[in-house]
């Protein structure tokens, strides 16, 4: 019996292999997985039904089990310097502040993201249910304070 809101086998186990520094991919809907990770980054779909699993919910599971310490939306290069967020990169800052406090918020353009999330360094890749465009996320695994 698990304790922890966090259930799914599979991303329990990937977690628990997951150390300081190594990076998780959060895709909405829209992202092409298949086309764009390396392929033997483990791949977990959780996108059965739209927005059923979104990306603000999934990351707050995630950020209440392990540490993080950086957090890469993707957004379109119209709106890098905008100072306003797309409503679903808020939900998501809040679900990781609520868990990291000190955890910020970077923004990259989507073809960044693109590389970012194609790197053969990614631990893995979640598909959500997320229907909001840019509602991706790339989150960086902390470290555990010292004893």
């Amino acid at each position: 019996m698990l304790r922890t809101e966090l259930t799914h086998p599979g991303v329990l186990e990937l977690l628990s292999q997951c150390g300081h520094g190594d990076r998780i991919a959060i895709v909405d809907s829209n992202y092409p997985a298949q086309a764009r990770r390396a392929h033997h980054v483990p791949l977990i779909s959780l996108n059965i039904t739209h927005n059923v699993a979104p990306t603000p919910l999934i990351v707050d599971l995630i950020s209440q089990t392990i540490p993080l310490e950086k957090c890469v939306t993707p957004v379109p290069l119209e709106e890098q310097d905008s100072g306003e967020n797309r409503p679903v990169h808020e939900a998501i800052r809040a679900a990781v502040v609520r868990h990291n406090p000190e955890v910020g918020m970077e923004k990259v353009t989507p073809l960044d993201f693109y590389e970012l999330t194609s790197a053969p360094n990614l631990a893995f890749m979640i598909v959500a249910g997320e229907r909001s465009h840019y509602g991706s996320v790339l989150l960086t695994v902390g470290y555990l304070p010292e004893l």
